[in-house]
């Protein structure tokens, strides 16, 4: 529908122009799906570091928790006032009590750290992939970056 409508807009689904008569990405579809969104358990940019600390091990039905921890780099600060949400998905054998964490949430939020522990019960012994979706920003006194990243967190439980 939507390929439909940007050629009847003459916008065609390849030639969109962005603003400054740069071309624009292409919006995806069923036809075109997005890209995977890549997980990892550290992300080391330029402007920020954004990394996972998981427990060594569990118990099945023990309460733990990981933490995700949020660093600026150079000029850049945590932005105290962006509505950072933490949004994290786990299999089955994983209990979420809160999947999704708000600014509020923050174990600690300064203008050099932004920190979220995140909890959760394994309720199954083996290896369990869960994957945090961090959206944040992070600002100089010049302008402000906003971003989302993926963390994967892999916890061991016997």
């Amino acid at each position: 529908m939507l390929s439909l409508l940007l050629s009847m807009a003459g916008l065609g689904a390849w030639g969109v122009t962005a603003c400054g008569g740069e071309e624009a990405a292409v919006v995806p579809t069923a036809e075109t799906p997005a890209p995977p969104v890549e997980a990892r358990a550290a992300w080391a940019e330029p402007n920020f570091t954004l990394v996972s600390t998981a427990p060594a091990s569990l118990t099945a039905g023990t309460a733990g928790s990981f933490e995700l921890v949020l660093t600026p780099l150079g000029e850049y600060h945590v932005n105290r006032e962006y509505p950072w949400t933490v949004s994290v998905t786990g299999p089955e054998g994983v209990t979420l009590p809160q999947p999704t964490l708000e600014s509020g949430s923050a174990t600690e939020m300064t203008d050099t750290v932004a920190r979220f522990s995140v909890p959760f019960t394994p309720t199954a012994t083996g290896t369990h992939h869960m994957v945090a979706s961090v959206d944040f920003g992070i600002c100089t006194d010049e302008g402000c970056q906003f971003e989302t990243r993926a963390v994967a967190v892999d916890v061991t439980v016997n």
